[in-house]
């Protein structure tokens, strides 16, 4: 009698370990990048503001920045437990992306458009040679009342 609860015991653990096993040889899903590249021309291409995740190693940032008509960008990054940073700068067209560097780093935005969306993907580099990437997308205009 004692057989069948072993036998059980057995059969929970060894289910349990292929889950396990299971959760951890599966890749964690991509992120669908857009189709399509769009090279930027003019700044106004990408006037406007913009937010959306930036990643660095275990860190997340919620990034919101404003790009006007001649490439001028003030930026606000916000993280848990750290508090909010911004920044002011010009951003320089090359070779159809939007590109900045300060003393502090440097990053590149590339704009891509799928069906009717538009994202800015940024990938980024510090001076202490940590790597950000985030996906920004416009921002949505809230209704004032």
């Amino acid at each position: 009698m004692r057989r069948i609860p072993q036998t059980l015991a057995f059969l929970v653990i060894l289910a349990g370990c292929m889950a396990a096993f299971y959760g951890c040889a599966t890749p964690p899903p991509q992120e669908r990048m857009p189709s399509t590249m769009v090279p930027i021309s003019e700044f106004k291409t990408v006037a406007g503001k913009w937010e959306g995740l930036v990643t660095a190693k275990r860190q997340k940032d919620w990034l919101q920045i404003v790009i006007d008509e001649n490439g001028n960008f003030e930026a606000v990054s916000r993280r848990d437990f750290a508090g909010t940073f911004k920044s002011k700068g010009a951003f320089q067209l090359i070779e159809g992306r939007l590109k900045t560097e300060s003393e502090r780093g440097s990053g590149t935005y590339t704009l891509f458009e799928d069906e009717g969306k538009r994202i800015l993907r940024l990938e980024a580099i510090t001076d202490r040679g940590i790597r950000h990437s985030g996906t920004l997308t416009p921002a949505k205009e809230r209704s004032q009342k």
